[in-house]
């Protein structure tokens, strides 16, 4: 009933196989839609899912210490390195939390004495 499926990964471009026992996995256990289809290789699918569990952290670390990562450089440019690497594994890209980040960077940078050097 299920044949392997060659594809391309949509990121890295390798050649990539969708499994006839993966198809069935999706399909009859998943209940995915069958239309479904894969667009990245496993390597790129699984570092998305990094990527994606990376920026939970981030997220759920902001919700809980806000007042002090405000001026907290790397950790703001580190989220917001994920933020914008995330669109390049297939996801939308999130504007605001990067323009919130920004300006935070910014924000960050500039001493709270105007007269300090």
């Amino acid at each position: 009933m299920y044949r392997d499926i060659e594809y391309q990964c949509s990121r890295c471009h390798r050649s990539a196989i969708f499994s006839a026992e993966d198809q069935k996995i999706a399909f009859e256990v998943k209940k995915a839609s069958i239309w479904q289809r894969r667009h990245f290789c496993p390597a790129c699918w699984s570092e998305r899912l990094e990527i994606e569990g990376k920026i939970s952290r981030c997220e759920a670390e902001w919700k809980s210490r806000k007042d002090q990562l405000q001026k907290d450089i790397p950790f703001l440019n580190g989220w917001l390195a994920l933020l914008q690497l995330r669109p390049s594994y297939g996801a939308s890209e999130n504007t605001s939390a990067i323009a919130m980040l920004r300006r935070l960077g910014a924000h960050a940078t500039k001493p709270d004495d105007p007269t300090a050097p």
